[in-house]
């Protein structure tokens, strides 16, 4: 991030604006020159599990954003695309997704070739491309949606 993104997203903010930033390991944002100015300026922060999170190097890492070590003990025990811990200048807590299997599966494609794949679906089936998902994916919709409708 440069010094005029940095001006630009301060800017931003008085007017009351989302910058939204993400990484993939917690490394990438301590070791970036210009780190106090982000954790400054990202007043809400949403951490995903790592079990690594207990380990020396990494723990330290998370405490240098702010979090405390009961922060980071829930970090290290949340659950997989299930569990998120949100931290704000306000308030700090673990925020749980509830999803349903086959909901987990569609918010969980994150691999290019798939998204491509379901714009196809989406395309060609338009509204019903989920039954065309499901179908190639040996998923019988309509006795998995009466399971939790009962």
């Amino acid at each position: 991030m440069s010094l005029q993104q940095i001006g630009t997203n301060k800017t931003m903010r008085k007017k009351n604006c989302a910058v939204i930033m993400a990484t993939q390991e917690i490394n990438d944002l301590i070791s970036n020159p210009i780190f106090s100015t982000l954790n400054e300026s990202c007043k809400t922060k949403i951490f995903l599990p790592n079990p690594t999170a207990k380990q020396e190097k990494i723990y330290d890492m998370y405490a240098s954003v702010g979090l405390n070590s009961k922060q980071i003990n829930n970090i290290a025990e949340a659950k997989p695309q299930k569990d998120y811990y949100l931290q704000s200048d306000k308030y700090s807590r673990m925020i749980t997704l509830n999803l349903l299997p086959l909901s987990l599966l569609f918010v969980a494609i994150g691999e290019p070739e798939k998204i491509k794949h379901i714009r196809k679906l989406m395309d060609e089936y338009g509204d019903k491309w989920q039954e065309a998902w499901c179908l190639e994916n040996d998923i019988d919709l309509k006795r998995y949606l009466n399971g939790y409708n009962n």
